[in-house]
């Protein structure tokens, strides 16, 4: 992505309120996640990526430890994450978190809903048709 697309993206998150959640290790970005609230404020989508030399160090993992506790400080009802059946890693992650795959959609993506935030804040996993 060049420079035009960078600032393009920015002025999109900067006007839908979405949360960026950085991995700086030594003053270098080396993970980042995306929070994208839905307009009706009721769950988010999140995106992120980790640069290929600090994957599996666990970055991914607290990223999306960090986006869970923005989702309750919100509010949020649950996460999701548009996830490629062939991403197996991205996948076991995601159960990690007690992610639990929708149904078949078109494509060979699946929605994962991630964690839904009970009256007590607690998170918890849900199934969604």
């Amino acid at each position: 992505m060049d420079d035009v697309g960078i600032c393009a993206h920015c002025l999109r998150i900067a006007a839908q309120s979405v949360t960026v959640i950085a991995a700086d290790i030594d003053a270098r970005l080396r993970a980042g996640l995306e929070l994208w609230p839905d307009p009706r404020a009721t769950h988010a989508e999140i995106v992120f990526s980790v640069e290929e030399g600090w994957r599996n160090r666990g970055l991914a993992s607290r990223l999306i430890t960090h986006a869970i506790d923005e989702a309750k400080n919100r509010n949020l009802g649950w996460l999701q994450i548009e996830a490629d059946e062939s991403n197996p890693i991205v996948l076991r992650l995601i159960e990690k978190f007690g992610g639990i795959r929708s149904s078949s959609e078109a494509g060979s993506s699946r929605r994962i809903m991630l964690m839904q935030t009970g009256p007590d804040r607690s998170a918890r996993s849900v199934a969604v048709d």
